[in-house]
């Protein structure tokens, strides 16, 4: 839409979820019904020490928000980073159209290396190579459509790792239900979702806020260009790298292969 400001940009990919919501509904409806028995549950204050009881669980919990945190952190301030740094202002939808190129590209990659070193590891791999490609940006901005193109390409080759977090914690899910006597694997997905949220919202929240303390105005980006690439790169790099911490404390807990991939 050529000349749609930068606020209509950002409705028009919020007003994506106006038609996602009912293609989601209709495939919903085309899964197959099957039986539900109801288990008796153990209670929530049973439930809440049975979780925190379980290490590698709240490792991984911690994991999911981090990571999500850091993904928030960059897709809240992309936009912005776009127009102010990159002065790409019109293009920035092909700059992410790129990114989920170069993760379509890398999936069977980050699946093998997962298969080969493990999963914890894969993530390992993947935050710190998304770390490096941020940080080289602060020593060399990419210069024009063609290599911030290749940026966010080569950026979105390390998402993909964030699907081993469900994985692991299928593996998880059997260990936890010969320790409770019963499986909580809904109630277990559930509560990894709830963290993905937590830490995407959290992420949006601090964003902005640290926008407004460095004066950002999206009018005039310009003039507080360094402050929000600053943003852009340490906030999800410090929590990927806290992130790095919990994984190799996770490491041990979790199966060399991945069999549920």
């Amino acid at each position: 839409m050529p000349g749609i400001s930068l606020q209509g940009r950002i409705l028009a990919y919020a007003s994506l979820f106006l038609v996602m919501v009912p293609v989601a509904l209709f495939a919903i409806r085309l899964v197959p019904l099957r039986a539900v028995v109801a288990e008796p549950g153990i209670g929530w204050r049973g439930e809440i020490r049975a979780s925190l009881a379980f290490p590698p669980l709240m490792l991984l919990f911690g994991v999911q928000f981090l990571n999500a945190f850091a993904f928030g952190s960059l897709t809240s301030l992309f936009v912005f980073f776009a127009a102010a740094v990159l002065d790409l202002d019109a293009q920035s939808a092909v700059l992410l159209f790129a990114s989920f190129v170069g993760g379509a590209i890398a999936s069977p990659l980050w699946t093998l290396a997962a298969r080969r070193f493990g999963k914890p590891q894969a993530m390992v791999a993947m935050a710190l190579l998304v770390s490096a490609l941020l940080l080289g940006t602060l020593a060399q901005e990419p210069d024009g459509l063609a290599q911030a193109a290749g940026f966010s390409l080569f950026l979105g080759t390390g998402f993909v790792g964030l699907i081993f977090i469900y994985s692991m914690l299928a593996d998880l899910v059997p260990r936890d239900a010969e320790r409770c006597g019963r499986s909580r694997s809904a109630f277990l997905f559930a509560l990894l979702n709830l963290m993905q949220k937590g830490g995407v919202a959290a992420a949006i929240a601090v964003s902005y806020a640290l926008l407004g303390l460095v004066g950002f105005d999206p009018q005039d980006g310009q003039a507080a260009a360094r402050e929000l690439h600053l943003l852009f790169v340490l906030q999800p790099v410090t929590a990927w790298a806290i992130m790095v911490g919990l994984l190799l404390f996770l490491r041990r807990h979790m199966p060399h292969g991945a069999p549920s991939l």
